[in-house]
């Protein structure tokens, strides 16, 4: 494109004033940081910017494409902040919020770990409680079986003494007189005899009982009839009189 002489002249001198009183817009050390650490975003350049970023050999400077740039710039300051304008951040503060965070998890897991392994002391002392007191249980059943064989081992020596004792009167009985052995022989046979009896004194009155139950209800049965005949004899005697009285 061919332009002037003079008319390029002016051109330059007015793009020149204008980029003098262009404002410029920067962004502090600290709050390119901040973006660029900001967790969850990355500082990058927008679409707007590539646009507006000269291309080197290939423009020409005009003072209204400068204005424009600049505003262009100053929006793009703005949207990079994500609605934070001029946040001054100071990495050491991060640095000791980032410690104060790891501190706390630090202390929180160190404190459930204290929590666990106190609960594992308990457990591990009622363990040793429970298998305590088994053991107890066991001296105390231990002791009780040694008492017990010490009564088993009386009873046994008890019963020993008794045995010998029933086999010397077995002894003695069997050397008692003829006379002693018939006589219980004869006491045998009698209360042979007397239990026959009684048996046959109690089917005799099994009997009796069967007889004395006929005979009452013979009983009844003649004592029915005989209320009966009565009865009778009574309509009998009283069918004439109602006669007579209603003539």
């Amino acid at each position: 494109m061919y332009l002037p002489t003079e008319f390029r002249k002016h051109v330059k001198l007015l793009s020149s004033d204008r980029r003098a009183d262009r404002p410029e817009v920067t962004l502090p050390p600290r709050k390119r940081l901040s973006i660029v650490h900001r967790p969850g975003y990355e500082a990058g350049e927008s679409s707007a910017a590539a646009a507006a970023r000269p291309i080197e050999g290939r423009r020409t400077d005009y003072g209204f494409v400068g204005s424009v740039e600049a505003e262009i710039r100053r929006r793009i300051a703005e949207d990079i902040g994500y609605g934070i304008r001029d946040a001054w951040i100071d990495p050491r503060d991060v640095a000791e919020e980032e410690a104060l965070t790891t501190l706390e998890g630090v202390n929180t897991r160190v404190t459930e770990l204290a929590a666990v392994q106190e609960q594992d002391t308990q457990d591990i002392y009622g363990v040793m409680e429970d298998a305590q007191h088994r053991q107890t249980e066991m001296f105390q059943r231990v002791e009780t079986l040694v008492d017990d064989s010490r009564y088993h081992y009386e009873t046994g020596r008890l019963v020993d003494q008794e045995a010998r004792c029933s086999r010397e009167a077995w002894a003695h009985s069997i050397g008692l007189s003829s006379a002693v052995h018939f006589e219980l022989q004869g006491y045998m046979t009698h209360t042979w005899v007397q239990d026959q009896r009684i048996g046959a004194q109690d089917t005799l009155i099994a009997t009796l009982t069967t007889q004395l139950s006929s005979l009452q209800g013979h009983l009844v049965t003649a004592l029915g009839e005989i209320q009966a005949l009565q009865a009778r004899e009574q309509a009998r005697a009283g069918a004439p009189e109602g006669t007579g009285s209603s003539t």
